[in-house]
């Protein structure tokens, strides 16, 4: 038949999908699927897996990058690149929006050593 790009996408998918948990290596929960248009096509996609018999969960939410889980983890590599920086240092500390101030102010005066120890919760 004549598939659209979108039924040609899920049809590869499923069938990798499926490919990953038969290996019994994988399971639904570990794998994740990263889209450029996820707000115009994801709950499509979901339903053309859904099809498939894919067990398959869509939020709805469109910006991958805004989710606190990606956001944290950008937030970490942007330290391992500079140590330095105050905003992704106190996102990786899980400091709240209100909190970043009184945070930063006790991470500060730690210093540099202590504030390694710190972050890995061996601070006291």
């Amino acid at each position: 038949g004549d598939l659209s790009k979108l039924e040609t996408v899920a049809a590869h998918t499923a069938e990798r999908i499926r490919e990953l948990v038969d290996s019994k290596q994988f399971q639904y929960k570990d794998i994740v699927i990263l889209m450029p248009e996820v707000a115009a096509d994801g709950a499509k996609l979901a339903d053309l897996l859904k099809e498939q018999g894919i067990n398959v969960f869509f939020d709805g939410k469109g910006d991958f990058f805004d989710q606190p889980e990606v956001e944290l983890f950008r937030n970490l590599l942007a330290l391992l690149d500079n140590p330095h920086l105050d905003l992704p240092l106190l996102t990786v500390l899980g400091a709240a929006e209100g909190e970043r101030a009184e945070v930063f102010n006790k991470v500060r005066n730690l210093g540099s050593i202590s504030m390694t120890s710190y972050a890995f919760g061996l601070g006291k």
